[in-house]
């Protein structure tokens, strides 16, 4: 989620004004850590009351690309936050620890990886720890 100078975050969601008071919005909004989403976020007052607006500054650093999960990841930059929501629940088992062990090889140390609510790593080894409603915790190196 944090991107230093020069560095780009690589997402594939469509929108950046996200509704908060939706399922899907609020398990996205509860395993963002507090200090990231207060540096970042803005919620929305009277007529954008119950939206979170995301920084300028970091939308800015934002560039789209479709990525096929299941063959090799293209060269990205190290990231503190992965959300692969709603995603694996077109996938087996199998298919699943493996593109998870592809992704993980892309989070920080002390980096939180994201699920969809109707999702979960169980049954794959993974080495995360569950910190939160589809949010999971990589060890500190």
């Amino acid at each position: 989620m944090t991107a230093g100078s020069g560095q780009q975050i690589v997402t594939r969601h469509p929108g950046f004004l996200m509704r908060l008071n939706t399922p899907s919005a609020m398990n996205t909004h509860r395993c963002q850590p507090p200090a990231l989403l207060k540096k970042y976020c803005r919620k929305g007052t009277g007529p954008q009351a119950g939206y979170l607006l995301v920084d300028r500054a970091l939308r800015e650093k934002v560039r789209f690309e479709k990525i096929n999960l299941i063959e090799n990841l293209p060269e990205t930059p190290m990231f503190d936050m992965i959300f692969l929501r709603n995603v694996m629940i077109y996938f087996d088992l199998p298919t699943k620890a493996a593109v998870v062990a592809r992704l993980l090889t892309r989070l920080k140390p002390g980096g939180t990886f994201c699920v969809g609510l109707a999702e979960t790593l169980n049954g794959i080894a993974h080495g995360l720890q569950a910190s939160g409603p589809g949010a999971y915790t990589k060890a500190s190196a």
